[in-house]
């Protein structure tokens, strides 16, 4: 979902001329990267809270996907719909340096970049995933037919060794990013779209956000249902992240509110008691706590 267009961060905020499409940090921690539904592409500073840079005019019809490389030199965005393009952007260069063009038949709604820096996957409305060569940019395979609906969100695990796709309908499917085919698919009992797909620090859980707040965490282990709640807030989720250590996980609400939760993952089972302990705190947009949550290791 959008982020709109006057967004609190940290004391500070995000400022553009239309709703946010997609927003990242970089994995340095320094910067925080916005695609903007005007079609531009925004750098701000972590460190003093400031607009760095705006690549104008990046794409046609929205930006509606950025990703950062893992050595936070190189941003990569996607373009809305007909725009089909995805463009490499230096950082400190402040220029274009690469693009696929036509990467896919309608727009690039996702990116996820694989933590080893081998990858870049990308999803469309056109209901497929591509897998590219990050550096080389050619394309590696094309899983076609991926989802019945648009695909909305794309997770590599932390070894790169599967990539975790979802979008409007019931399945989540994981794929063997080696093999290039899909490994299995986990049908969630609950049926509405999915918002934000998280993987333990581990890779042996999958927590699956969903419209109304709901949250179901699978075991990837052996695909088992372990954990389902259907309202975490009175409002829409906008927003979820995991602590590095797996023991947090803050989500942000339509009504205002980013709640910390203790998540309890105890090797590869969770029992029902603990899956979700009560509610730590509730946080207005407060800096001190979003620094604390920043120092946690949470990613937002």
């Amino acid at each position: 979902g959008d982020v709109y267009k006057r967004q609190e961060y940290m004391g500070g905020t995000i400022d553009n001329k239309r709703s946010i499409a997609d927003l990242t940090i970089s994995p340095d921690g320094k910067y925080i990267v916005t695609g903007g539904q005007d079609g531009t592409v925004r750098i701000w500073s972590l460190v003093d809270r400031k607009l760095i840079h705006e690549f104008m005019n990046a794409h046609k019809n929205g930006a509606l996907s950025v990703a950062v490389t893992p050595n936070s030199k190189t941003i990569v965005s996607g373009g809305g719909n007909f725009d089909q393009n995805i463009r490499y952007w230096d950082i400190q260069k402040k220029q274009v340096i690469n693009s696929i063009y036509q990467a896919h038949g309608i727009d690039v709604r996702v990116l996820a970049i694989s933590k080893d820096g081998k990858y870049l996957a990308s999803g469309s409305s056109d209901e497929t995933i591509k897998l590219w060569n990050l550096e080389t940019r050619e394309l590696i395979h094309h899983f076609k037919d991926a989802h019945n609906c648009d695909v909305e969100h794309l997770k590599f695990t932390s070894d790169s060794k599967y990539l975790i796709s979802g979008g409007y309908q019931r399945d989540v499917k994981v794929w063997d990013v080696e093999k290039r085919e899909l490994a299995f698919s986990l049908k969630d009992p609950n049926y509405y779209n999915v918002r934000s797909l998280i993987i333990s620090p581990d890779n042996k859980f999958l927590i699956v956000f969903r419209q109304g707040a709901s949250v179901s965490i699978w075991n990837l282990q052996n695909q088992e249902l372990v954990f389902t709640e259907e309202k975490l807030h009175n409002g829409e989720l906008l927003g979820a992240g995991i602590s590095s250590d797996g023991k947090y996980l803050v989500t942000g609400s339509a009504d205002n509110l980013a709640r910390v939760w203790s998540l309890q993952l105890n090797g590869a089972s969770l029992s029902k008691a603990n899956k979700f302990d009560v509610m730590l705190l509730e946080l207005e947009a407060m800096e001190d706590e979003l620094d604390r949550l920043m120092e946690m290791g949470l990613v937002l």
